[in-house]
């Protein structure tokens, strides 16, 4: 991790710096194991100019995926429409060719829907926002269609970056969990998080190759599952995730962690569904607290 630097003031491109940072670092340690296209978009990156790099790391730093190109203002960086169209030559952005009703809602005001809508629509103009998307779903149109409305607001581009799995998986090597991010390096450059100088060498990487990089990712899907089963209340969808659970194994130091939390989470939600056998096969899979105790 890089080293707080104990000050408050940040360059006004810190956020490319940081993940100049990152990129070095996760191809330092771990070229040999990423895939062709992981390291093109490294070098992909590099090879654009300095302004277009900051605007790219700033849209894959942001809640997504669509943006509109008259909603990107940083003062730093300028106009916007030279730095789009480098960024898409350079096939790092793509234009939105269609829109689901969901996204044109994330994209437009109650105020715009109305107006590139309205005329699609019967019915009172006051209605509020998800009525007034609840009707457009009901037309059923395709997402060419549902574009063409966000294009009679005021006719802009709409894009999103490419690469934003592939940004992760950087995040992930560099970081060796998902839940930090580019923000940590913020935390850490105004001395608010400290963090311990461990070496960052190929000797001391938290992945050895591929197929263990590949069984972490495959607990975390199974993560994103269980809390997507647990919050809708999925009794049936628990359960075949329990089945795809019992037929897996672990076989690398670096998934144990997250494998055992992720069995007790799963077998403590089987207890509550009365799935009491599947809940102790699972439980036997863990050899984390409370597994045991919950076992007996």
């Amino acid at each position: 991790m890089v080293q707080p630097a104990g000050n408050d003031e940040l360059s006004p491109y810190y956020y490319r710096d940081n993940f100049l940072v990152l990129c070095d670092t996760v191809e330092a340690q771990y070229a040999d194991l990423l895939t062709r296209a992981e390291l093109a978009l490294l070098e992909d990156f590099r090879q654009l100019d300095f302004e277009a790099q900051c605007l790219y790391v700033r849209l894959v730093s942001r809640v997504g995926p669509w943006f509109r190109e008259s909603r990107l203002a940083y003062a730093e960086l300028g106009e916007m429409g030279s730095l789009v169209d480098a960024l898409a030559d350079a096939g790092l952005v793509a234009v939105a060719r269609g829109l689901t009703v969901e996204e044109l809602g994330q994209l437009v005001t109650v105020a715009e829907l109305r107006r590139g809508a309205g005329a699609s629509l019967a019915g009172p103009a006051t209605r509020g926002k998800p009525a007034l998307l609840d009707a457009l779903a009901d037309l059923a149109l395709d997402e060419a269609a549902y574009l063409q409305l966000m294009a009679a607001v005021d006719g802009e581009r709409i894009i999103a970056p490419c690469g934003t799995a592939e940004v992760q998986l950087f995040q992930l090597l560099f970081f060796g969990n998902r839940r930090q991010s580019l923000t940590d390096f913020v935390l850490s450059d105004l001395g608010i998080a400290r963090y311990y100088p461990y070496p960052l060498d190929r000797e001391h990487r938290l992945f050895p190759h591929r197929d263990a990089l590949a069984e972490y990712l495959a607990c975390a899907a199974c993560s994103d599952a269980w809390h997507e089963l647990r919050d809708s209340g999925d009794a049936d969808g628990m359960l075949e995730l329990a089945s795809t659970m019992l037929t897996s194994e672990v076989r690398f130091s670096s998934t144990e962690a997250r494998w055992y939390r992720l069995c007790n989470s799963v077998a403590r939600e089987l207890e509550r569904l009365g799935a009491l056998d599947t809940a102790l096969q699972i439980y036997q899979r863990s050899q984390r607290h409370p597994a045991r105790e919950r076992r007996l």
